[in-house]
């Protein structure tokens, strides 16, 4: 992992969310791995919009889950997945927890952010997405809707 500097979460927590990140988004043909984004270097943006409970809940579980080894991270979400269907409480955190991790990475992975060396991600490349504005005109306002 190259030196990404939150100030929020600890290297370990930085490392596992990497290899969270990488396991929901590998990589398939042109997409890029969440790891080759360089996406992370946002986190910290993305964290300052987080109610503070959550960010303090999501720390415990990157803390957790980087003495877990790369093995059995995968492992681990498909439990989340499978007990978020669960009643009660346990299927309530489960289900907090599962979205929450793929909602933060998916947010970093798609927002097209970069490293600090590169303009874009490549993701909305890969995709297909690209933003175009124009002005209205009131010359042709016909064109405007097409």
């Amino acid at each position: 992992m190259k030196t990404i500097i939150s100030h929020q979460l600890s290297i370990r927590q930085l490392s596992a969310l990497q290899k969270l990140g990488d396991i929901f988004a590998p990589g398939y043909g042109q997409l890029p791995a969440f790891s080759d984004t360089g996406c992370l270097h946002h986190i910290d943006e993305v964290l300052s919009f987080t109610p503070t409970q959550n960010v303090k809940d999501l720390k415990v579980l990157l803390s957790l889950l980087s003495f877990v080894p790369r093995n059995f991270i995968p492992q681990f979400i498909v439990l989340l997945d499978t007990f978020s269907n669960a009643p009660g409480f346990i299927g309530q955190q489960c289900r907090l927890g599962f979205w929450g991790l793929k909602g933060l990475i998916f947010s970093l992975y798609y927002s097209d952010l970069a490293g600090p060396y590169r303009n874009t991600s490549g993701v909305h490349d890969a995709i297909g997405y690209h933003i175009n504005c124009q002005p209205i005109t009131r010359q042709h306002p016909e064109k405007n809707f097409l």
